[in-house]
């Protein structure tokens, strides 16, 4: 059973990165997976529900091979910027990702990506927090203290999660300069 479920997502994967959400129907992912319609509705509700199952898979991919890219070093400056550079390029490039910037999606993954479960799925957010909070704990700092700077990255994700890019100018540098020297701070 869960093999046929992975057979939905792979196929939907790949009808996604073809095509894009509002382009994509139900028909075409199970045709690839090689299934009848009717199989589909016995592992998902909608295509909306495969999206944001396949946009998280996809997210966590990206991710994982940026993060596993970059070497951490002692210039945690150059690290993060290249981190945050691999996913500007990766995420720009990527069909199934830049759905972040659709408007008819954008607010249902972003209502996704609040559930604390997902959080849970979510690589990304889980490498930062536990990397960060590893290199603290190494450089001594105490567990309250860890807790509080790891608090401010969790805000900076959930700003996120609730800013759209076109209503800031600059977004994504704006981001990335705060992190870098919020960090650098962190770590002087």
């Amino acid at each position: 059973m869960e093999d046929k479920k992975e057979e939905l997502i792979k196929a939907a994967t790949e009808i996604f990165s073809e095509y894009g959400y509002k382009k994509t129907n139900i028909s075409m992912i199970t045709k690839r997976a090689g299934m009848a319609v009717g199989s589909f509705y016995s592992f998902f509700n909608s295509k909306e529900e495969i999206f944001m199952k396949v946009h998280l898979l996809e997210n966590n991919r990206v991710r994982k091979k940026i993060t596993d890219s970059v070497k951490p070093d002692d210039d945690l400056q150059k690290t993060i910027t290249a981190i945050f550079s691999g996913i500007s390029e990766n995420i720009l490039s990527n069909k199934i990702l830049r759905e972040w910037y659709n408007p008819q999606i954008r607010e249902k993954l972003k209502e996704y990506y609040r559930h604390k479960e997902i959080q849970k799925e979510n690589y990304f957010s889980n490498f930062i927090m536990d990397t960060l909070g590893k290199m603290l704990s190494e450089r001594g700092y105490p567990e309250e203290e860890t807790k509080r700077i790891l608090k401010v990255l969790d805000f900076l994700s959930f700003i996120d999660l609730n800013v759209r890019s076109e209503e800031f100018d600059g977004y994504e540098n704006t981001v990335k300069t705060l992190m870098t020297y919020f960090l650098k701070g962190v770590f002087s």
